[in-house]
């Protein structure tokens, strides 16, 4: 199908997803050094699986799994620097897991090749986070939003990546919960897409 790559996640798990945007920074609710060591066999096997194909590989740091947290990317990273694995920026759970996005991009500019473009809104945010709410409640209180309502800097974060020189796809999004939440998809994507189209001209990138 012309696909240029796959994307690697670790899975959710209960008890990342009760610390979801909560993780203690002393390594508590972390993997151990086996558990790490084992990361990188898993990477490098999927790696080679990945080529077989033809394809590139990516990961993908996502809320409620072993790595969310900036420092927890910069492990994942440190571990399975020798795979070639790139990685693959969500720009909400980026949020959602203590990261400042554009930072980010700028931090991996030479292993970014795949975005995820979400927004997420900063009042609902601190009301889970102070509610202790896990990551399937946070979703259903909608703490993601269309994009270009929430608390993300969409200029800047697009005026970084273009300056890094990156032409990759961007994936637009929005975590929702069919049933639960509100928001109609359709709708959504509208919004989120006229919103980018102007932020994407506003910096040049269009």
């Amino acid at each position: 199908m012309g696909a240029p790559c796959i994307v690697l996640a670790d899975e959710q798990s209960p008890a990342r997803e009760r610390v979801a945007g909560r993780v203690p920074a002393d390594g508590s609710e972390g993997l151990n050094a086996g558990q790490w060591r084992n990361v990188t066999n898993i990477v490098a096997a999927a790696k080679q699986v990945a080529a077989d194909f033809g394809l590139d590989l990516v990961f993908h740091p996502h809320v409620a799994t072993y790595v969310e947290t900036p420092a927890e990317v910069a492990t994942f990273f440190d571990a399975t620097g020798n795979c070639g694995i790139g990685l693959c920026l969500d720009t909400g759970h980026c949020y959602y897991g203590g990261g400042d996005p554009a930072e980010e991009a700028d931090r991996y500019k030479a292993l970014l090749r795949y975005l995820h473009i979400k927004d997420i809104d900063g009042a609902v945010l601190d009301e889970c986070h102070r509610q202790k709410l896990d990551f399937n409640q946070a979703v259903e209180a909608g703490v993601f939003t269309p994009i270009g309502d929430g608390c993300l800097n969409f200029e800047n974060f697009f005026a970084r990546t273009a300056a890094n020189g990156y032409e990759g796809w961007c994936v637009v999004e929005q975590d929702i919960k069919f049933g639960v939440s509100t928001v109609s998809p359709k709708e959504s994507m509208r919004a989120s897409l006229r919103f980018l189209h102007g932020v994407v001209q506003s910096v040049g990138v269009a």
